[in-house]
């Protein structure tokens, strides 16, 4: 009798011990991003793209302090997910500052119907963002990002054309994270989806 006691006594721990792993992983919550791709185009066809980051931001952490807050147990992490045309978001993963602009950025080049090459010397132009802005704050109840990054196209060595973008937007937070993610998503897709590459790439002579 003593010994199935034990036994049961030693089981308990060990579920607990499982369940407070479980709620600290549930726990872990990353900003989330859906960004939703432009209709698809021909305005690149046949030119190879090397895409390329540059963070220049001065604080390089999304979160404010004030945001962290709401997000608990913040990666550093962005969650991405990708809606083509009128279907649903897919997640994409998660994903690092730089890996999420490289990775979107590579996602519009092959929309127009370019091709992403993974050396600089065998592409056409080098496509660059660098990076200024990318953050969430949270103040007085209301969530508060900002994005801003230059646009680069290079061809040997040179800068042949440019486009400055930024954004900001503003929602009131109602319950937990919710409205933080579509402020996001919304502000992210914009500022992605606004450089005219067809226009940049023909300043750049390759058009």
């Amino acid at each position: 009798m003593g010994i199935k006691n034990q036994g049961v006594r030693a089981i308990v721990p060990a579920a607990l011990a499982c369940l407070l792993l479980v709620a600290a992983c549930a726990a872990v919550q990353d900003v989330r991003v859906s960004y939703r791709l432009p209709e698809p185009g021909s305005a690149l066809d046949g030119r190879r793209v090397f895409i390329d980051f540059q963070d220049d931001r001065e604080d390089r952490d999304i979160l404010s302090p004030a945001a962290r807050e709401a997000y608990r147990y913040h990666s550093g992490n962005v969650a991405l997910f990708v809606s083509r045309g009128e279907e649903e978001p897919s997640p994409e993963g998660l994903k690092s500052v730089p890996a999420l602009f490289r990775d979107v950025l590579s996602m519009r080049v092959r929309r127009l119907g370019g091709e992403v090459v993974p050396l600089e010397r065998k592409a056409d132009a080098a496509l660059v963002l660098v990076l200024e802005a990318f953050s969430l704050d949270l103040e007085d109840r209301t969530w508060k990002g900002r994005v801003a990054y230059e646009l680069r196209v290079i061809r040997g060595d040179r800068v042949r054309a440019s486009q400055e973008v930024a954004g900001e937007a503003e929602r009131v937070r109602i319950l937990g994270l919710e409205q933080a993610d579509q402020l996001m998503g919304e502000l992210f897709t914009d500022v992605v989806n606004r450089p005219d590459l067809d226009e940049l790439f023909r300043k750049a002579g390759l058009r």
